[in-house]
């Protein structure tokens, strides 16, 4: 496995909400998921965060998408908007959680 997989074991969403210094009104949604590293067995629990009328991932294993890394203007790796894709096995489901 050379792939960054992660997890997502509940479809909760935590939300935040709030007004910034400029007084405009935020909302921050966010699900959490667990990432397996390669070689690490241990899963790191991080946050995805999800656009303002995102569905929630629903529970499975899935592949971040390259489409979410990118070279940002100094030349450094960066990340988002996350992007996930499902993992299908031999069968082609969307293996579950």
């Amino acid at each position: 496995m050379n792939e960054l997989r992660v997890k997502i074991t509940k479809t909760d969403i935590d939300e935040f909400s709030g007004t910034s210094k400029a007084g405009r009104p935020f909302t921050i949604r966010k699900q959490s998921a667990l990432l397996y590293l390669p070689g690490d067995p241990d899963p790191f629990r991080f946050s995805i965060r999800l656009d303002d009328h995102q569905q929630p991932y629903p529970q499975g294993q899935y592949i971040i998408d390259m489409s979410s890394v990118r070279v940002d203007r100094y030349g450094g790796l960066e990340f988002g908007p996350l992007k996930l894709s499902p993992v299908a096995d031999s069968a082609g489901k969307v293996k579950a959680a």
